[in-house]
């Protein structure tokens, strides 16, 4: 029996760990749907779908007109609004980051259901939600920016909040330990936290334990100030 219980206990320690070392990259979508008066307007049916996988979400707003999408994945998304007596509302082109909180707010108008009211093409949404500083580095910045050795962890070097030595040496596949060991928080304060979609890839003294080639890499986000708990376990950037 005692040691029934103590593999139980270990088999639930490995479980716990192997969470603990996780960090959330998937992101969330929220917002309220209003009438075109201002106020909020509950029970409509909020539809977010990954316009990339074609994959939806169907929600409905509660009574302050307030939905949240959370763990989506990082994408293109559109957001569509619709409640029976009012025109439907489509919001195309919204671009989910790595770990990133977007807010759509949506304007219903009075009209038929079967009439929509597109937007798109706006200006990219800010994060109005959270405290967080930092920067996402994404497919195009990865593709275009210059780097040594196809290492996309010399891109952290360029974000603001990022101090970094004026030379990087043994800078090659294989070498990582020395080259990310030259990245850090304003006054190399801290130790850095290294992952690969959510799994940490910590090597030793907080240094970079390998460093995947570019053309595997969709988009890079740095975290490098007031990161919340699920950026855990480092005191310095979270990349």
């Amino acid at each position: 029996m005692t040691l029934r219980l103590f593999r139980c206990m270990f088999a639930l320690m490995l479980v716990v760990s192997a969470t603990a070392f996780a960090q959330e990259t998937r992101g969330t979508i929220v917002g309220h749907v209003l009438d075109e008066q201002g106020g909020a307007m509950p029970g409509v049916s909020v539809t977010i779908t990954n316009v990339d996988t074609n994959v939806s979400t169907t929600l409905t707003t509660n009574s302050t007109g307030y939905y949240q999408a959370p763990l989506l994945l990082p994408g293109n998304y559109r957001v569509a609004a619709e409640l029976q007596g009012f025109k439907t509302s489509v919001r195309s082109g919204v671009i989910l980051s790595v770990a990133q909180q977007a807010t759509v707010d949506m304007t219903l108008g009075v009209g038929a259901v079967s009439e929509t009211v597109t937007v798109s093409g706006e200006a990219p949404i800010l994060e109005t939600g959270v405290l967080t500083t930092g920067q996402n580095l994404d497919r195009r910045s990865v593709e275009s920016l210059p780097m040594f050795s196809n290492m996309p962890v010399l891109l952290t070097r360029f974000v603001t909040g990022v101090n970094s030595s004026a030379a990087v040496p043994y800078v090659a596949q294989g070498f990582v330990n020395r080259t990310s060991s030259d990245t850090s928080a304003p006054g190399g304060v801290g130790g850095n936290e290294w992952t690969i979609d959510g799994a940490t890839n910590n090597g030793s003294d907080r240094r970079l334990a390998s460093s995947p080639n570019s053309d595997m890499i969709e988009e890079v986000r740095i975290e490098t100030a007031n990161f919340d708990a699920s950026f855990g376990h480092g005191t310095g950037l979270g990349i």
